[in-house]
């Protein structure tokens, strides 16, 4: 008999900063856009380029170098992180400067409020809530050129995690191409949203949640859109006679 194992994942959300322009038109510029829903995952605000962008107008007329001060807040005001990098040199415009959220935020730098310190370090991911992100930019002896930050809203949210339909705990199989079915998730209309399906079979001896840890997938696909997948023919088969264990992330 094949046992089929319920297995909930809370839902990786990415999250996004909205554009801002500096409020001062003088000597420098910049403009700041991330995804409206970015990952709640520090690991991917430091490895994940397409999270956000930082755009830079120096006015100047010549070389320069800046320091980027980036602080995040909860939407009233508490303090979540902030950090300042190492200095960066800017050409004067145009170009205009585009960095990457993976090069105009010093992650190393950043420190987190005791309020989500535990969480950050412990979880390695923004809470639950409304923020704001705000950039300034510095010259070596820390002085502001931005007559104020350039800001964006964004927001981290976990939509709850899908329950498992098709085949239910316990099912038999006749068929080794079976189709799996799952609840859809309720989530804001901009957040692109994905699912992760993974199949292992069962040895011995484990329950589903060590054999989903440990085991090599039977079968893995991390790019569905909708809540269900036919068990693809072109796949390696299900063995009558097993039992396997199956799983359902969003991300």
């Amino acid at each position: 008999m094949k046992h089929l194992s319920l297995a909930l994942s809370l839902a990786a959300l990415s999250v996004v900063l909205f554009t801002s322009p500096a409020p001062g038109q003088g000597s420098w510029n910049a403009l700041l856009v991330v995804q409206p829903y970015p990952s709640p995952y520090l690991s991917d605000w430091q490895s994940n380029p397409s999270i956000g962008s930082l755009t830079l107008l120096n006015n100047t007329g010549r070389l320069a170098q800046v320091k980027i001060s980036l602080s995040i807040t909860r939407r009233d005001g508490s303090p979540v992180a902030n950090g300042t990098g190492r200095p960066v040199t800017v050409p004067p415009n145009p170009p205009p400067l585009i960095l990457n959220s993976t090069q105009f935020a010093d992650w190393g730098s950043v420190e987190y409020d005791r309020s989500v310190k535990d969480i950050a370090y412990r979880v390695g991911r923004f809470p639950e809530g409304d923020y704001r992100a705000c950039v300034q930019l510095l010259d070596l002896f820390d002085r502001p050129l931005l007559t104020g930050p350039v800001c964006a809203d964004f927001s981290i949210v976990y939509p709850d995690p899908p329950n498992l339909i098709l085949p239910i705990n316990g099912d038999t199989l006749r068929t080794q191409y079976p189709q799996f079915v799952w609840t859809p998730l309720q989530v804001p209309v901009r957040y692109q949203l994905k699912y992760v399906l993974r199949i292992v079979e069962l040895l011995p001896g484990q329950v589903p949640s060590q054999a989903l840890a440990a085991n090599v997938p039977q079968y893995e696909n991390s790019q569905l859109v909708t809540p269900n997948l036919q068990y693809p023919i072109d796949a390696l088969p299900l063995q009558l006679g097993k039992t396997y264990a199956w799983q359902v992330q969003s991300l």
